[in-house]
Protein backbone atom coordinates (compact mmCIF):
# COMPACT_ATOMS: atom_id res chain seq x y z
CA UNK A 1 0.00 0.00 0.00
CA UNK A 2 1.25 3.25 -0.91
CA UNK A 3 2.41 5.99 1.77
CA UNK A 4 0.43 9.28 2.13
CA UNK A 5 3.92 10.63 0.64
CA UNK A 6 3.89 8.22 -1.78
CA UNK A 7 0.93 9.46 -3.22
CA UNK A 8 1.82 13.34 -3.71
CA UNK A 9 4.34 11.26 -6.33
CA UNK A 10 0.95 10.67 -8.07
CA UNK A 11 -1.36 14.15 -7.75
CA UNK A 12 -2.40 15.79 -11.13
CA UNK A 13 -1.49 18.97 -12.27
CA UNK A 14 -3.81 20.14 -10.54
CA UNK A 15 -1.22 19.97 -7.44
CA UNK A 16 2.09 20.58 -9.84
CA UNK A 17 3.15 22.80 -7.01
CA UNK A 18 3.14 20.70 -4.27
CA UNK A 19 5.01 17.78 -6.58
CA UNK A 20 7.40 20.12 -7.40
CA UNK A 21 8.09 20.98 -4.19
CA UNK A 22 9.06 17.58 -3.25
CA UNK A 23 11.08 16.88 -6.35
CA UNK A 24 13.16 19.71 -5.39
CA UNK A 25 13.63 18.71 -1.33
CA UNK A 26 14.30 14.99 -2.12
CA UNK A 27 16.73 16.56 -5.20
CA UNK A 28 18.41 19.59 -1.93
CA UNK A 29 19.11 15.91 0.31
CA UNK A 30 20.27 13.90 -2.36
CA UNK A 31 23.13 16.62 -4.06
CA UNK A 32 23.47 19.01 -1.39
CA UNK A 33 23.09 16.58 1.90
CA UNK A 34 24.93 13.98 0.65
CA UNK A 35 22.28 11.46 1.75
CA UNK A 36 21.65 8.25 -0.26
CA UNK A 37 18.17 7.04 -1.22
CA UNK A 38 17.32 4.73 1.08
CA UNK A 39 18.11 7.53 3.62
CA UNK A 40 16.05 9.63 2.01
CA UNK A 41 12.77 7.28 1.30
CA UNK A 42 12.96 6.33 5.38
CA UNK A 43 13.07 10.24 6.03
CA UNK A 44 10.12 11.07 4.10
CA UNK A 45 8.10 7.58 4.24
CA UNK A 46 8.07 6.97 0.50
CA UNK A 47 9.55 4.00 -1.06
CA UNK A 48 13.32 3.67 -2.56
CA UNK A 49 11.56 3.46 -6.11
CA UNK A 50 9.58 7.02 -5.59
CA UNK A 51 12.81 8.60 -4.49
CA UNK A 52 14.46 7.54 -7.60
CA UNK A 53 11.40 8.56 -9.94
CA UNK A 54 11.47 11.90 -8.26
CA UNK A 55 15.11 12.74 -8.80
CA UNK A 56 14.67 12.05 -12.73
CA UNK A 57 11.59 14.28 -12.70
CA UNK A 58 13.62 16.63 -11.08
CA UNK A 59 16.15 16.79 -14.00
CA UNK A 60 13.40 16.69 -16.43
CA UNK A 61 11.99 19.70 -14.91
CA UNK A 62 14.80 21.71 -14.70
CA UNK A 63 14.97 21.39 -10.74
CA UNK A 64 18.09 20.27 -10.88
CA UNK A 65 20.64 21.26 -13.69
CA UNK A 66 23.82 19.30 -13.88
CA UNK A 67 27.05 20.99 -14.90
CA UNK A 68 30.79 19.34 -15.22
CA UNK A 69 33.51 21.80 -14.89
CA UNK A 70 35.87 20.32 -17.80
CA UNK A 71 38.45 22.16 -20.32
CA UNK A 72 37.49 19.48 -23.13
CA UNK A 73 33.98 19.14 -23.13
CA UNK A 74 34.01 19.48 -26.77
CA UNK A 75 36.40 16.46 -27.20
CA UNK A 76 34.16 15.05 -24.51
CA UNK A 77 31.18 15.30 -26.54
CA UNK A 78 32.72 13.60 -29.61
CA UNK A 79 34.69 11.04 -27.94
CA UNK A 80 31.29 9.68 -26.39
CA UNK A 81 29.70 9.93 -29.92
CA UNK A 82 32.43 7.95 -31.20
CA UNK A 83 31.99 5.27 -28.97
CA UNK A 84 28.60 5.02 -29.50
CA UNK A 85 28.24 5.41 -33.41
CA UNK A 86 31.00 2.68 -33.51
CA UNK A 87 30.20 0.40 -30.86
CA UNK A 88 33.62 0.84 -29.39
CA UNK A 89 35.09 0.61 -25.18
CA UNK A 90 36.79 4.10 -25.51
CA UNK A 91 38.08 6.91 -27.71
CA UNK A 92 40.47 9.26 -27.02
CA UNK A 93 40.86 12.37 -29.22
CA UNK A 94 43.94 14.93 -29.39
CA UNK A 95 43.49 18.47 -29.63
CA UNK A 96 43.96 21.04 -33.04
CA UNK A 97 47.14 21.98 -33.36
CA UNK A 98 49.56 23.70 -36.40
CA UNK A 99 52.37 21.68 -35.34
CA UNK A 100 52.08 17.74 -35.27
CA UNK A 101 54.71 17.30 -32.74
CA UNK A 102 52.19 19.32 -30.15
CA UNK A 103 49.20 16.95 -31.58
CA UNK A 104 51.40 13.48 -30.46
CA UNK A 105 52.18 15.07 -27.24
CA UNK A 106 48.23 15.51 -26.41
CA UNK A 107 47.49 11.87 -27.54
CA UNK A 108 50.47 10.65 -25.48
CA UNK A 109 49.20 12.11 -22.44
CA UNK A 110 45.99 10.40 -23.01
CA UNK A 111 47.30 7.52 -23.82
CA UNK A 112 50.02 7.22 -20.57
CA UNK A 113 46.38 7.10 -18.73
CA UNK A 114 45.44 4.52 -21.09
CA UNK A 115 48.29 2.06 -20.21
CA UNK A 116 48.61 2.52 -16.59
CA UNK A 117 44.58 1.39 -16.52
CA UNK A 118 44.87 -1.55 -19.32
CA UNK A 119 48.21 -2.69 -17.88
CA UNK A 120 49.35 -4.80 -15.21
CA UNK A 121 52.76 -6.49 -13.89
CA UNK A 122 54.06 -9.08 -16.20
CA UNK A 123 51.36 -8.09 -19.10
CA UNK A 124 52.80 -8.78 -22.66
CA UNK A 125 52.26 -5.53 -24.71
CA UNK A 126 52.11 -5.86 -28.78
CA UNK A 127 53.25 -2.85 -30.45
CA UNK A 128 53.32 -1.83 -34.21
CA UNK A 129 55.34 0.28 -36.77
CA UNK A 130 55.11 4.11 -38.49
CA UNK A 131 55.07 8.12 -37.56
CA UNK A 132 51.92 8.28 -35.55
CA UNK A 133 52.57 5.53 -33.40
CA UNK A 134 56.81 6.73 -33.30
CA UNK A 135 55.18 9.99 -32.01
CA UNK A 136 52.96 8.74 -29.43
CA UNK A 137 55.75 6.89 -27.94
CA UNK A 138 58.13 9.41 -28.32
CA UNK A 139 55.92 11.85 -26.11
CA UNK A 140 54.72 8.70 -23.78
CA UNK A 141 54.74 9.89 -19.86
CA UNK A 142 56.14 7.11 -17.54
CA UNK A 143 52.89 4.59 -16.73
CA UNK A 144 53.64 2.33 -13.45
CA UNK A 145 52.34 -0.60 -14.20
CA UNK A 146 55.22 -2.74 -13.25
CA UNK A 147 57.59 -4.55 -15.10
CA UNK A 148 55.75 -6.05 -18.56
CA UNK A 149 57.23 -7.32 -21.64
CA UNK A 150 56.79 -5.53 -25.27
CA UNK A 151 56.94 -7.14 -28.74
CA UNK A 152 56.88 -6.05 -32.16
CA UNK A 153 53.38 -7.63 -33.58
CA UNK A 154 55.69 -7.88 -36.96
CA UNK A 155 58.77 -8.41 -37.80
CA UNK A 156 61.35 -5.88 -39.98
CA UNK A 157 59.26 -3.76 -42.36
CA UNK A 158 61.27 -3.58 -45.98
CA UNK A 159 59.68 -0.11 -46.76
CA UNK A 160 59.91 1.55 -43.68
CA UNK A 161 62.83 4.24 -42.39
CA UNK A 162 64.56 2.53 -39.04
CA UNK A 163 62.99 5.62 -36.69
CA UNK A 164 59.66 3.82 -37.40
CA UNK A 165 60.44 0.68 -37.20
CA UNK A 166 58.43 -1.38 -34.91
CA UNK A 167 61.76 -2.88 -32.88
CA UNK A 168 62.51 0.94 -32.65
CA UNK A 169 58.99 2.30 -31.32
CA UNK A 170 59.34 -0.66 -28.94
CA UNK A 171 62.54 0.62 -27.63
CA UNK A 172 61.34 4.19 -27.18
CA UNK A 173 58.32 2.86 -24.82
CA UNK A 174 60.59 1.05 -23.07
CA UNK A 175 62.18 4.22 -21.50
CA UNK A 176 59.10 5.26 -20.05
CA UNK A 177 57.52 1.93 -19.07
CA UNK A 178 59.50 -0.55 -16.97
CA UNK A 179 59.57 -3.52 -19.70
CA UNK A 180 62.00 -6.19 -21.48
CA UNK A 181 61.87 -5.39 -24.93
CA UNK A 182 62.12 -8.37 -27.13
CA UNK A 183 63.16 -7.13 -30.44
CA UNK A 184 62.20 -9.29 -33.72
CA UNK A 185 64.71 -9.62 -36.35
CA UNK A 186 63.25 -11.53 -38.94
CA UNK A 187 61.84 -9.66 -42.08
CA UNK A 188 57.93 -8.88 -42.34
CA UNK A 189 57.56 -10.50 -45.14
CA UNK A 190 59.96 -13.22 -46.76
CA UNK A 191 60.80 -13.64 -50.42
CA UNK A 192 58.84 -16.91 -50.44
CA UNK A 193 56.66 -19.23 -48.93
CA UNK A 194 59.53 -21.82 -47.90
CA UNK A 195 61.59 -18.86 -46.19
CA UNK A 196 58.70 -18.28 -44.02
CA UNK A 197 57.83 -21.82 -43.19
CA UNK A 198 61.70 -21.92 -42.62
CA UNK A 199 61.80 -18.64 -40.07
CA UNK A 200 59.15 -19.81 -38.86
CA UNK A 201 61.12 -22.71 -37.70
CA UNK A 202 63.78 -21.14 -36.87
CA UNK A 203 65.02 -21.21 -32.91
CA UNK A 204 65.35 -16.94 -33.38
CA UNK A 205 61.42 -17.28 -34.00
CA UNK A 206 60.65 -19.49 -30.95
CA UNK A 207 60.87 -16.80 -27.70
CA UNK A 208 58.95 -14.30 -30.40
CA UNK A 209 56.00 -16.86 -31.40
CA UNK A 210 55.48 -17.28 -27.37
CA UNK A 211 55.10 -13.41 -26.54
CA UNK A 212 53.11 -13.50 -29.66
CA UNK A 213 50.25 -16.27 -28.04
CA UNK A 214 50.11 -14.17 -24.40
CA UNK A 215 49.32 -10.73 -25.73
CA UNK A 216 47.28 -8.85 -23.41
CA UNK A 217 47.44 -5.58 -25.24
CA UNK A 218 48.81 -4.64 -28.46
CA UNK A 219 48.63 -0.97 -30.12
CA UNK A 220 48.57 -0.69 -33.79
CA UNK A 221 48.61 2.17 -36.39
CA UNK A 222 46.26 2.32 -39.69
CA UNK A 223 47.83 2.11 -43.01
CA UNK A 224 45.70 3.35 -46.09
CA UNK A 225 46.13 1.72 -49.74
CA UNK A 226 46.54 5.47 -50.96
CA UNK A 227 49.47 3.82 -53.61
CA UNK A 228 52.14 5.35 -51.86
CA UNK A 229 54.16 2.44 -49.95
CA UNK A 230 56.31 3.22 -47.50
CA UNK A 231 54.75 0.65 -45.10
CA UNK A 232 53.64 -3.30 -44.65
CA UNK A 233 53.57 -3.06 -48.48
CA UNK A 234 55.67 -1.29 -51.64
CA UNK A 235 53.97 1.12 -53.67
CA UNK A 236 53.28 -1.39 -56.23
CA UNK A 237 51.84 -4.32 -54.24
CA UNK A 238 49.32 -1.38 -52.45
CA UNK A 239 48.22 -0.30 -56.01
CA UNK A 240 47.56 -4.58 -56.66
CA UNK A 241 46.15 -5.17 -53.41
CA UNK A 242 43.84 -1.80 -53.70
CA UNK A 243 42.59 -3.11 -57.28
CA UNK A 244 41.30 -6.32 -55.76
CA UNK A 245 38.99 -4.03 -53.20
CA UNK A 246 41.66 -3.32 -50.25
CA UNK A 247 41.18 -0.14 -48.44
CA UNK A 248 43.47 -0.26 -45.72
CA UNK A 249 46.09 -2.54 -43.97
CA UNK A 250 45.77 -4.20 -39.94
CA UNK A 251 49.19 -5.90 -39.79
CA UNK A 252 49.56 -7.38 -42.88
CA UNK A 253 46.04 -8.53 -43.55
CA UNK A 254 43.92 -6.33 -46.34
CA UNK A 255 40.48 -4.73 -45.43
CA UNK A 256 37.82 -3.92 -47.51
CA UNK A 257 35.55 -0.86 -46.99
CA UNK A 258 33.00 -2.82 -45.08
CA UNK A 259 35.89 -4.43 -42.50
CA UNK A 260 36.24 -8.12 -44.33
CA UNK A 261 39.35 -9.76 -45.52
CA UNK A 262 40.04 -9.88 -48.97
CA UNK A 263 41.67 -12.47 -50.88
CA UNK A 264 46.02 -11.61 -49.80
CA UNK A 265 48.14 -12.80 -52.45
CA UNK A 266 50.78 -12.60 -50.37
CA UNK A 267 49.90 -14.18 -47.34
CA UNK A 268 52.37 -17.47 -47.50
CA UNK A 269 55.20 -14.63 -47.03
CA UNK A 270 54.22 -12.70 -43.97
CA UNK A 271 55.60 -12.96 -40.65
CA UNK A 272 53.43 -10.98 -38.19
CA UNK A 273 50.36 -11.73 -35.55
CA UNK A 274 47.83 -12.97 -37.87
CA UNK A 275 44.61 -10.13 -38.07
CA UNK A 276 42.40 -13.78 -36.09
CA UNK A 277 45.16 -13.69 -33.01
CA UNK A 278 44.75 -10.04 -32.89
CA UNK A 279 41.11 -10.26 -32.32
CA UNK A 280 41.15 -12.22 -29.37
CA UNK A 281 43.77 -9.82 -27.48
CA UNK A 282 41.94 -8.26 -24.80
CA UNK A 283 42.52 -4.51 -25.60
CA UNK A 284 43.46 -3.54 -29.09
CA UNK A 285 43.81 0.41 -29.80
CA UNK A 286 44.52 2.13 -32.95
CA UNK A 287 46.44 5.24 -33.73
CA UNK A 288 45.51 7.18 -35.98
CA UNK A 289 45.79 11.22 -37.26
CA UNK A 290 44.49 13.08 -40.16
CA UNK A 291 41.40 12.94 -42.17
CA UNK A 292 42.53 11.32 -44.72
CA UNK A 293 42.91 8.05 -42.59
CA UNK A 294 39.41 7.60 -41.87
CA UNK A 295 38.30 5.68 -44.40
CA UNK A 296 40.65 3.45 -43.14
CA UNK A 297 39.51 3.71 -39.58
CA UNK A 298 36.51 2.83 -40.59
CA UNK A 299 37.09 -0.34 -42.23
CA UNK A 300 38.87 -1.56 -38.86
CA UNK A 301 35.77 -0.08 -36.96
CA UNK A 302 33.61 -2.30 -39.09
CA UNK A 303 35.20 -5.58 -38.80
CA UNK A 304 35.37 -5.23 -34.93
CA UNK A 305 38.76 -5.40 -34.33
CA UNK A 306 39.08 -2.00 -32.43
CA UNK A 307 38.63 -1.28 -28.59
CA UNK A 308 40.44 2.35 -28.21
CA UNK A 309 40.78 4.74 -30.44
CA UNK A 310 43.36 6.83 -29.96
CA UNK A 311 43.42 10.01 -32.95
CA UNK A 312 43.05 13.67 -33.38
CA UNK A 313 40.52 15.98 -34.37
CA UNK A 314 41.04 15.74 -38.09
CA UNK A 315 40.31 12.25 -38.09
CA UNK A 316 37.60 12.30 -35.58
CA UNK A 317 35.82 15.15 -37.48
CA UNK A 318 35.91 13.01 -40.48
CA UNK A 319 34.57 9.81 -38.93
Amino acid sequence: MATASDSVMDLNDDFGDARRDLFAKIARLYYIEDMNQRQIAEQLNISVASVSRALSKAKDLNIVQISIEETREEFHRIEIDLERRYNIRECMVGGRFDSKDDVYADMASMATGLLARLLKRDDVLGIGWGSDLRGLAQNIGRASVGRIDIVPVAGVIEHLGEAVQPTSIAARLHEHIDSDVHNVTIPAMAASGSERNSLLRSSEFSPVRRLWNRLDTVILNVESLDGKGGGFYSAEQQKELKALGGVCVLNGSVLDADGQLIENPYVDRILCVDIDEIRHVRNVAIVATGAAQAKAVRSILAAGFAHVLIIDMKCAEAL
